[in-house]
């Protein structure tokens, strides 16, 4: 670098002096010639430093305005018609109007049962039914054991868009006679023995139909009869019924009540009785159980006193297999009406009554296991206890061929099972059998209930021309309650004793010939066995009876 430096001064030196000396004297052209060692270096490179950068110009989005005008496309098709799917049986089964059954049999036993009704309507529904049943028919050794059972009902009902209104009328006369005595040895003219009820019923209904489930669903009920006999026995009966429940969410309240105002007279008494009710109910629903609790409150009212019961209710279902296997547990309580009707019911041959006790169910507790083996066949076991006072009992005599009731507190243990099949139309029977078990707080025995009772039914369709129908019913021992003297050493002493009653079958068979889809015939076949069994004590039924006849429509 200095060496450079050196040359360019003396460069400089002789130039300068060249100038000064031309000044006097024009100069010649010399040529020079510099001789040194020549180095080569490199010059200091720079570096461009900016780094680049992102463009942080914001553009502004454009404000659009625009405008659509609908413009309506004006298109055309044809429609082609399509042939509606064909369903198996979706013939609609044609109805008439009027059924009429007639028939005749031996114990000169008349029947005409007659069934009057409107066609399908969506508005309304009328009707009427007429029944005649009786026999003249004489059992041995016993008095006249005629009877009669007559029967008129019409009904109603009304279908409004969420309400329906119904209302019936029903009058029966039935006439029996009192002929559980030895013939031989009592001089009984029939209008003696004679007892006639003639029972005049209506009824009113006015019931929601709302199709929404979470809407306010209710019934309201009223109902009146009259029942007298033919003597001085006569009761009215007014019965006021309602419910109603109402889903919210999941759970589903309800309440029922009811009032039964009852009154009996005779020559010897007027007795007037009231029974008032109230059930509130929480229902709880999912899947595969359900569970409904509630607490039912019960007045028992007269002239003289107000009883109150109090019984808890509690409902439980559990679907252990779908369509397969479900159980099903209750646990409730109530108090069971015993008045002149229900005694005449069960039994007709009864005295005039002048002590009436309604039945107290204290606990009633049972549980229910039903299976399905098949679509067809389902099978239903049980078991039922029930702690009762005042379990009404039917006595016979002693002094007259009559039965009074008399009332016994009771512990009853119930066995059930059912069996049923149903193959279509073609086949079907059902198979139940009950095992009770009575623990009698005073009675030797629950007097003429039985301990075993059996039952099968079957029906059977060959290609729905001949209809064969059997029933078996079994009635296991009995006991009824008989009086009488004992001889002891010194003296008699007149008191009760049991009397077995023995159990009995009664196999009955019907055939039915379909001739036309308007016109029958049948033939009935009863008591096939032709056995002497005894439904009350002393009261014997009658044996072999047959019966033909025929039924028509129109």
């Amino acid at each position: 670098m200095n060496r450079i430096v050196s040359i360019i001064i003396f460069n400089l030196i002789l130039i300068s002096g060249y100038s000064a000396f031309s000044q006097d004297k024009e100069l010649e052209n010399k040529d020079f010639f510099g001789e040194t060692k020549w180095e080569p270096t490199l010059s200091d490179a720079y570096k461009i430093s900016d780094s680049p950068k992102s463009d942080t110009v914001v553009t502004p989005a454009p404000e659009l305005s625009y405008s659509i005008s609908p413009v309506k496309l004006n298109t055309s098709f044809e429609l082609t018609p399509i042939k509606a799917v064909k369903i198996k049986d979706e013939n609609i089964i044609k109805f008439y109007k009027n059924y009429v059954k007639l028939g005749f049999g031996n114990y000169t036993t008349p029947y005409a049962e007659v069934f009057v009704n409107n066609l399908r309507s969506k508005k309304y529904s009328i009707g009427a039914h007429l029944k005649h049943y009786s026999s003249a028919g004489q059992i041995n050794n016993y008095g006249p054991s005629g009877f009669s059972d007559n029967l008129v009902n019409i009904y109603g009902e009304k279908y409004l868009p969420n309400y329906s209104i119904a209302a019936d009328f029903n009058y029966t006369r039935n006439v029996v006679h009192f002929y559980g005595y030895n013939a031989d040895k009592y001089n009984f003219t029939e209008n003696d023995i004679k007892q006639r009820f003639n029972y005049f019923n209506t009824n009113l209904e006015f019931a929601s139909r709302y199709m929404d489930k979470f809407k306010l669903h209710h019934t309201i009920k009223l109902n009146y009869y009259n029942l007298s006999d033919l003597y001085t026995s006569q009761e009215n009966d007014v019965l006021i019924e309602g419910n109603a429940n109402k889903y919210f969410d999941e759970y589903l309240a309800g309440i029922k009540a009811d009032a039964d105002f009852i009154n009996y007279k005779n020559d010897h008494a007027t007795i007037n009785r009231n029974i008032v009710s109230v059930l509130p109910t929480v229902t709880i629903k999912q899947n595969e159980w359900s569970l409904t609790g509630g607490f039912k409150v019960a007045i028992e009212s007269d002239s003289s006193s107000n009883i109150y019961h109090f019984y808890p209710h509690a409902v439980f279902s559990y679907n252990i297999i779908d369509k397969v296997l479900s159980f099903n547990a209750t646990y409730t309580g109530g108090v069971q009406k015993n008045n002149f009707r229900t005694f005449s019911l069960e039994n007709p041959f009864i005295d005039v009554i002048n002590n009436y006790k309604n039945t107290n169910n204290k606990i009633d507790v049972s549980g229910e296991l039903k299976t399905s083996f098949s679509v067809n066949t389902t099978l239903t076991v049980g078991a039922n206890y029930k702690e009762i006072s005042n379990m009404a009992l039917y006595v016979y005599g002693p002094y007259n061929p009559l039965f009074h009731v008399i009332y016994d507190n009771a512990h009853c243990f119930n066995l059930h099972a059912e069996l049923s099949h149903q193959q279509s139309e073609k086949i079907r029977f059902l198979l139940k059998g009950d095992y009770f078990k009575y623990t009698m707080e005073h009675e030797l025995e629950a007097w003429n209930k039985p301990q075993l009772q059996l039952s099968l039914s079957t029906h059977y369709n060959i290609q729905n021309k001949i209809i064969i129908k059997g029933d078996i019913f079994a009635i296991g021992e009995r006991y009824a309650k008989g009086y009488g003297y004992f001889h002891s050493a010194s003296s008699y002493t007149y008191s009760e004793y049991a009397v077995r009653l023995n159990p009995f079958v009664d196999a009955n068979l019907g055939v039915e010939y379909r001739f036309t889809k308007l016109l029958s015939f049948y033939l009935n076949f009863n008591n096939i066995g032709a056995v002497r069994y005894y439904q009350w004590y002393n009261y014997p039924s009658q044996r072999f009876n047959v019966m033909g006849g025929l039924t028509f429509s129109f």
